[in-house]
């Protein structure tokens, strides 16, 4: 198994009603050999409603964590497929050009490559699955090249 680092975004739910499962996944990493960096200061992702009340928060409020954990220098772990899916749809998102300007406004970012791996993936990339089995070529952001970079595949 391969000893790596992750930015780790728990999110509200991880840290409250999901707290058991934060548990499990900080223990289950531990015996996995994989060290995790929560992210300082992280913010409400919008998960539960913020694609229902605006498309911008929709976007800006992940985008916040990603542009965060971009400046860590380090891939991006969450455990809740919630939190998964909101992140990996900001990153969708911020591909086209109208909805990266609008939260460029915001954040003073002007792009984001950034992978955002669910832990079973990132387990998986641990305990040595080929990145095909796992998927990672399915990404919005190809995660391989940025791994690489930073030796972590």
């Amino acid at each position: 198994m391969r000893s790596c680092t992750y930015t780790y975004y728990p999110g509200c739910a991880l840290h409250s009603s999901a707290k058991e499962y934060d548990i499990s996944t900080r223990l289950v990493r531990e015996e996995s050999g994989i060290k995790l960096r929560e992210i300082d200061g992280w913010n409400y992702c919008g998960a539960s409603s913020a694609h229902s009340t605006s498309h911008l928060l929709s976007v800006d409020l992940p985008a916040r964590e990603l542009q965060t954990t971009e400046q860590m220098r380090l891939p991006l772990m969450t455990g809740s497929a919630m939190y998964f899916s909101r992140l990996k749809y900001a990153v969708y998102e911020l591909a086209d050009r109208a909805n990266l300007d609008l939260v460029k406004k915001l954040l003073s970012k002007d792009d984001f490559e950034l992978p955002v791996l669910y832990f079973t993936q990132l387990l998986g990339h641990v305990l040595g699955f080929s990145s095909k089995q796992l998927l990672l070529n399915k990404h919005f952001t190809n995660p391989l090249p940025i791994l690489r970079e930073r030796g972590l595949a």
